[in-house]
């Protein structure tokens, strides 16, 4: 069935407060509150137990809504972004969710507790860890004993697929692909301007979970932006997850008139690609680029890491220096329910 809003129901107070009557944890998570619901983040991998209470599996209670109903999130790993020349940033990590805030058709299956063999016992939670530069991020998992989500880490910067795709370098073909149910692609390289024989390229945006990475614009030296993430209210409040990360900027070049012949004219190197909400920034080589020239981390849940760039040519008052790719963020796996009476 398709999940609403988790609710209480008036039954309950019927029932008397020396039992247990909806689903407890013990966890070593992070718990908050969201009106009626309890909210547990989890940061890191665990064995979680739960306790279904004597009367959630009786016949008084049994399918009454919210009871021993849960929704959860799951998110990876975010990628790392890429790095060398025209590095692509990198991709969110996967999403899955069966909150209602989720956008159809990604929204995942209600689950309830009552179709669970015993009354007590285990359910596994794996938290992902962000990938490093140029490598990916670390899969999630939430597991039951009647259900298991697992979402996978966003792909590097580069043509790497991933729960949403890195970004492409230049050369560097298509983006990385996305996991379908989860991400989306990263955008594709662009050849830049020719001067003289010599092209600034650019690279794309890593895919974010709502949308995929941004093409290099061609014919410049400034890269793609990050896809967008996904909002999802879980928490009770508005958060962004799995934004896709800003491609690096492309290097600088120097026109001469012959060999041996002083420059004629420079041309400046790439700006920097923005990031998708909490996703890194790419790193901009040229010196008078549009922010701070190293790239940036992930720093929201399951985002991508900003993409590096490469030196100019030595001889450009523009050359800037290399930069690397920075990591992308850890995921996070959410539980909420209707809290025990």
């Amino acid at each position: 069935m398709s999940i609403g809003r988790l609710t209480k129901n008036s039954k309950l107070s019927k029932i008397t407060n020396n039992y247990n009557s909806g689903i407890q944890f013990t966890h070593s998570g992070s718990e908050s509150t969201d009106g009626d619901y309890t909210v547990i983040t989890f940061t890191s991998s665990e064995d979680v137990t739960f306790d279904l209470g004597k009367y959630t599996r009786s016949n008084e209670i049994r399918g009454v809504a919210g009871v021993s109903t849960f929704e959860y999130l799951v998110v990876a790993g975010g990628g790392g972004g890429g790095s060398g020349p025209n590095a692509g940033g990198g991709g969110g990590g996967g999403v899955r969710s069966n909150h209602f805030s989720m956008p159809s058709p990604l929204i995942a299956p209600s689950q309830d507790f009552s179709s669970a063999p015993n009354t007590t016992g285990i359910v596994t939670v794996t938290v992902g860890s962000g990938g490093g530069q140029s490598s990916n991020g670390g899969t999630s998992k939430i597991a039951t004993p009647f259900m298991e989500s697992s979402v996978t880490g966003g792909g590097t910067g580069g043509n790497n697929p991933g729960g949403s795709g890195g970004g492409a370098n230049y050369p560097g073909g298509t983006g990385g692909s996305g996991t379908a149910g989860e991400g989306n692609a990263g955008g594709t390289p662009a050849r830049g301007a020719n001067h003289n024989g010599t092209n600034n390229n650019s690279a794309g945006g890593g895919g974010g979970a709502s949308a995929a990475g941004t093409p290099g614009l061609t014919g410049s030296t400034n890269p793609g932006a990050g896809g967008a993430g996904l909002d999802v209210t879980i928490t009770g409040s508005p958060y962004v997850y799995a934004s896709g990360g800003g491609g690096g900027g492309g290097k600088s070049w120097v026109q001469w008139y012959g060999r041996g012949h002083d420059p004629v004219s420079t041309y400046p190197g790439g700006y920097a690609g923005n990031g998708g909400t909490g996703a890194g920034r790419g790193a901009a080589s040229d010196p008078n680029a549009n922010g701070p020239r190293t790239s940036t981390a992930g720093s929201n849940y399951g985002a991508g890491g900003g993409g590096g760039c490469q030196q100019g040519h030595p001889m450009s008052p523009r050359k800037g220096s290399a930069q690397n790719g920075s990591a992308g963020a850890d995921g996070v796996v959410i539980v909420k329910h209707v809290t025990a009476v």
